[in-house]
């Protein structure tokens, strides 16, 4: 497992889209959008145009699962429909969040596009969860300098806790 800092930032910059008020320029700020010189609608586009390239190299393969579901009792307004499903790409679903099969087809989205590496994204949706932003990746690649095993050499290692190992 890893966490990909273009995720987390597109993962923002996904819900930056529907925000309003101080929540909105708490994220701008976060993603140092005004820093860039950027919109929240260059920035979108800024991430297709990374998506593109990233997602057709002919020697890595790398999948984004992107994906927005809202509870059947929710209707998403159609301008942060078009942002999620236009240039992040993402797949846009209403469902009833009450029901197993919207757990079920969300983490099949995700298994699917991440090869089966990640079976299941969701554990659970409570009853309070009306929105649903997902974000996921699968990276497949081989290393430009390979680790050399005969590289290594045992030395001591402190943990978090002190301990010497």
């Amino acid at each position: 497992m890893l966490i990909s800092p273009l995720s987390f930032e597109a993962a923002l910059a996904m819900v930056a889209q529907g925000a309003r008020g101080a929540t909105a320029a708490n994220l701008r700020s976060g993603l140092e959008l005004e820093a860039q010189g950027l919109t929240l609608a260059g920035a979108a586009d800024g991430f297709a145009q990374l998506r593109k390239a990233l997602t057709s190299s002919p020697t890595v393969t790398l999948a984004l699962a992107d994906g927005v579901w809202a509870d059947k009792s929710v209707a998403l307004k159609p301008a942060f429909a078009a942002a999620q499903s236009g240039p992040f790409a993402a797949r846009i679903g209403s469902a009833d969040f009450a029901s197993p099969a919207t757990l079920a087809q969300i983490n099949g989205f995700v298994s699917e596009a991440t090869h089966g590496k990640i079976p299941e994204i969701l554990g659970q949706l409570t009853p309070a969860s009306r929105v649903v932003l997902i974000n996921a990746v699968y990276f497949k690649g081989a290393w430009e300098s390979a680790f050399e095993p005969a590289s290594t050499v045992d030395e001591p290692f402190t943990g978090a806790d002190g301990q010497v190992i």
